[in-house]
């Protein structure tokens, strides 16, 4: 399952899940947000949700059998961990985004409060993964 919130951390993700290492029968794409403030914005707000999930599970179609993707409402970390019980999955992957601000980033991200509450297997991927990967296949050639 990759828990996604649609930042700048997905390219890093993806070129993980495009790895041939990387095989699974199935993916389940996953956004956990808060609501809107008003209706209108929550309209807004879930179609952009959708157009992501769609767009991800359109990009990995041609690597993983069966794509299943979920939309929910709630603090992300629970909701992660509700979903990846009722769903059974192996493997929860997520993106770390470096927080600058230290105060912020004691246990304040999904992935910091996933390592204590997952129900199974985390692989936190932090941001400049692809890059680096990038690089020194470069530098291998």
């Amino acid at each position: 399952m990759y828990a996604t919130s649609f930042q700048a951390i997905d390219k890093d993700v993806i070129h993980f899940l495009n790895d041939k290492a990387m095989n699974a029968e199935k993916l389940v794409l996953l956004h956990a947000g808060e609501r809107a403030p008003d209706p209108r914005a929550e309209e807004k707000r879930q179609r952009k949700v959708r157009d992501n999930l769609d767009r991800l599970a359109g990009e990995r179609s041609l690597q993983y059998g069966l794509i299943e993707t979920i939309s929910v409402l709630g603090k992300p970390s629970r909701q992660i961990v509700r979903e990846a019980r009722s769903k059974e999955i192996d493997l929860i992957v997520i993106g770390k985004l470096d927080n600058p601000d230290p105060l912020g980033s004691m246990m304040g991200s999904a992935a910091e409060q996933l390592v204590q509450r997952s129900p199974c297997s985390l692989l936190v991927i932090p941001r400049g993964t692809a890059e680096r990967r990038l690089k020194g296949s470069r530098e291998r050639d």
